[in-house]
């Protein structure tokens, strides 16, 4: 399911896609970064995608372009790459660092449960009031999220992703 829905959610935004690539290869540089980070089952660590947000490479201060790539979460996009190729899940506690996984997640007790599963694109901290969580809260989400896995549950989480998009106001 997760490399179909990839593979849809793709083609979808394929328009999207090419664009932030041109643009982000015109400014200079590769268009894509490539950050470690941890997936589930077994702490594997895998190459998590992004567009590079101009400014990001040379240590310059992001331009406004950059800027929003940040906030529309644009630079995102390449991630749907890691679903396909089986990295990550398109709903699932959004990945971390080995550093995170081990400072927060041990200390709250969610290390295995968020071992247990694939990271995702979206998961139950996005759609619950992300910057607004403790670390303590985020934890506790994702591995309640591990801990009772279901269809009804992404499926949730993923319609409450589409509608928190919509209403996001305009960048400025």
């Amino acid at each position: 399911m997760d490399f179909g829905g990839a593979a849809l959610l793709l083609l979808f935004v394929a328009p999207a896609f090419v664009l932030v690539l041109l643009l982000v290869r015109a400014d200079g540089g590769s268009a894509f970064v490539v950050r470690r980070r941890v997936v589930g089952r077994g702490g594997r660590e895998f190459g998590l995608l992004a567009f590079r947000a101009p400014g990001e490479a040379d240590g310059q201060r992001l331009t406004r372009f950059g800027q929003a790539l940040r906030w529309t979460a644009l630079e995102e996009l390449p991630r749907l790459l890691n679903v396909m190729r089986g990295d990550m899940s398109l709903v699932g506690p959004r990945p971390v660092t080995r550093e995170a996984l081990e400072r927060s997640y041990a200390l709250f007790g969610g290390a295995a449960a968020y071992q247990s599963v694939r990271p995702g694109l979206i998961g139950p901290c996005q759609v619950c009031g992300r910057s607004v969580l403790s670390a303590r809260d985020r934890v506790a989400l994702d591995t309640a999220y591990a801990q009772r896995p279901s269809l009804r549950a992404d499926l949730t989480i993923l319609a409450r992703a589409v509608g928190a998009v919509r209403r996001r106001p305009e960048v400025r």
